[in-house]
């Protein structure tokens, strides 16, 4: 596998690099294993954008042009005008039933970039060298966009300071790094654990009770904990602030923002709960924690909502009624 993965750095070629759209293109593997595989698969992505996702993937039986080539088509009938990228390849199903399973190929790791583009007719064709310095050159101006301070203060030649921030954000599961022009969202693969939970229930049995029950909390239910109270990090790379205050107000409202958009796509709502600044200037660091308080009458007492009577008559009637369950429940939403 490694001697295949050698030889590919040198021999993945595309039959063209500028088609019209609905042209094929010969994708030709000149490093074809010892071993036969059956399928060959390709996953094409999006390149010379913000953030590039899979565009195309497929998976057929490859031809055999010559004994050392494998060759598929890549049909560019539903592909977009843009530029695109062959980011990885992987043949498996092997013949021998004692080979590896599979092998992958990634653009960059183990072949050269392979670029392309789909044009309009009116279009003129750009070779492999050009797209590479587009894209190059895309990216690159990208990256300094990103890198560029974004200035938050009102008046524009006040002293100011530089500040990275992190913005942690919980109830929200993101899998796929987002990048925008002046910040981004990272996923964590993991989340927040319920030890202080469970900590306070056994505190709560062996004070309150004599059953002489304790949970343990194991790794196990470390890690299931985490998995349900997923966490991602909002960075902002370079905000120039009048202070430390004004960064993390700005940092804060542009998450919510950001966070009212995940709502529409994700159906979950996502929580701030932590921001980190660090001063680019002397690396010095502030946290400061937004606690969700709460918000519930703070008065206790049968005067105060503590009533058996009225409790028990709300009660009857959500049970009784599916409709006052769900105003209710509106309400109970609208009140947290």
């Amino acid at each position: 596998m490694e001697n295949a993965q050698k030889a590919a750095m040198h021999l993945i070629s595309l039959s063209q690099t500028s088609v019209l759209q609905g042209e094929p293109i010969a994708l030709r593997f000149i490093a074809r294993p010892a071993v036969e595989y059956g399928q060959m698969q390709v996953e094409v992505f999006t390149a010379a954008v913000a953030n590039p996702s899979s565009a195309l993937g497929f998976g057929t039986v490859p031809s055999h042009p010559t004994q050392d080539e494998l060759e598929v088509n890549i049909v560019t009938r539903d592909l977009k005008i843009g530029t695109y990228e062959i980011g990885l390849i992987r043949l498996h199903s092997p013949i021998d039933p004692g080979a590896a399973p599979q092998i992958d190929f990634v653009s960059g790791r183990d072949f050269p970039r392979q670029l392309f583009e789909v044009r309009a007719p009116t279009d003129s064709a750009r070779t492999s060298d050009q797209l590479l310095t587009h894209v190059a050159q895309f990216e690159e101006g990208f990256r300094k966009r990103f890198a560029t301070p974004i200035d938050v203060r009102n008046d524009p030649v006040s002293p100011g300071e530089e500040f990275s921030v992190l913005v942690f954000v919980r109830d929200i599961l993101i899998g796929v790094a987002m990048r925008f022009d002046h910040f981004e969202i990272v996923p964590t693969n993991t989340g927040l654990d319920t030890e202080d939970a469970v900590r306070f229930v056994n505190d709560f049995l062996r004070v309150r009770t004599g059953t002489g029950l304790a949970f343990n909390y194991d790794a196990a239910t470390r890690e299931n904990a985490r998995r349900s109270n997923p966490v991602c990090v909002v960075h902002f790379p370079a905000v120039l602030a009048s202070n430390v205050e004004a960064a993390r107000d700005y940092c804060v409202d542009e998450a919510n923002t950001l966070l009212l958009a995940l709502s529409l796509s994700r159906d979950a709502g996502g929580v701030v709960f932590e921001i980190v600044l660090v001063s680019r200037m002397n690396r010095q660091a502030v946290k400061y924690g937004i606690a969700s308080p709460y918000v519930g009458n703070l008065l206790v007492g049968g005067l105060s909502g503590e009533n058996f009577e009225s409790v028990r008559t709300y009660l009857s009637g959500i049970t009784s009624s599916e409709t006052n369950r769900f105003l209710v429940s509106l309400y109970r939403e609208a009140r947290r």
